[in-house]
């Protein structure tokens, strides 16, 4: 966990790779999935990033470049 911000460090990994509202979204959408863990685990794909886009008010766009983000940065 980072010690100023309070972020665990798996996270904060991405806040050099994605703008500021961007990582914004991502916060939100931890939190969401944490939050609702049940439904993101049994929804589908498209089920998943209705939700999240919705629930999190993000824009559509910022949400593919989180996830195209995460995935090509997973082993990071």
């Amino acid at each position: 966990m980072s010690k100023n911000t309070g972020i665990p460090d798996d996270v904060m990994k991405y806040k050099d790779l994605l703008s500021p509202t961007e990582f914004d979204g991502y916060q939100k959408m931890l939190r969401e999935i944490e939050e609702n863990q049940e439904y993101y685990l049994s929804a589908d794909p498209e089920e998943m990033a209705r939700s999240l886009i919705s629930n999190c008010q993000i824009k559509m766009r910022d949400f593919y470049k989180i996830m195209k983000t995460i995935s090509s940065n997973e082993n990071l």
